[in-house]
C-alpha cells in the first residue's frame, strides 16, 4: 500500500481520501446522480479530473479507475462522475461461496436445457416472446 502512495502529493491523498470517506460512510453517496455527486459536479465539473489531481496520482489511481469504469482517460472524466467510480473500488463484489456450479445446477433442474443447439430466432405470439427456435448440431 505504501508503494502505491509513494510519490503522490499529500493534497491528492487528502482530496481522494475525503471522497473515499464520504462514500464509505454513506454508500448512497457513491451512486451517480446522488446529492454528493451533484454537489461535486456543481463545484468542480468545469475542469476534468486530471486538473484536480497530480499527473502521478492520475497515472497510479485515477487512470486505472476511469479507464475501467468509463473507457475514458482522466482528462475526459469529471468530478461529478468520480463518486460512482470510487464506489466500485470499495465494492466487495459479493462472490458465490461455492462457485457457480450450484447456480448452474439450479438452472438445470428448473429449466429445459438443450446442449449442442444454436439459437435461430425468437418465437412470438401477439408481440410477446413465447420461446426460442433452435437448430441442433
Amino acid at each position: 500500500m505504501l508503494d502505491l502512495a509513494r510519490g503522490v502529493s499529500a493534497k491528492d491523498i487528502i482530496r481522494f481520501g475525503e471522497i473515499l470517506w464520504r462514500i464509505k460512510s454513506n454508500e448512497a453517496n457513491g451512486y451517480l446522480g446522488s446529492q454528493y455527486s451533484r454537489t461535486l459536479a456543481r463545484r468542480y465539473d468545469n475542469l476534468p479530473l486530471n486538473r484536480y489531481f497530480s499527473p502521478e496520482f492520475c497515472r497510479r489511481i485515477i487512470r486505472p479507475m476511469s479507464v475501467r469504469m468509463n473507457g475514458a482517460e482522466p482528462d475526459e472524466v469529471y468530478m461529478g462522475n468520480i463518486a460512482s467510480n470510487v464506489r466500485m473500488l470499495l465494492d466487495t463484489y459479493e462472490q458465490f461461496k461455492h462457485g457457480l456450479a450450484p447456480l448452474l445446477n439450479g438452472f438445470l433442474t428448473r429449466y429445459e436445457v438443450h446442449l449442442n443447439a444454436a439459437t435461430e430466432g425468437l418465437l412470438l405470439k401477439e408481440g410477446r416472446v413465447t420461446g426460442v427456435r433452435v437448430r441442433y448440431a
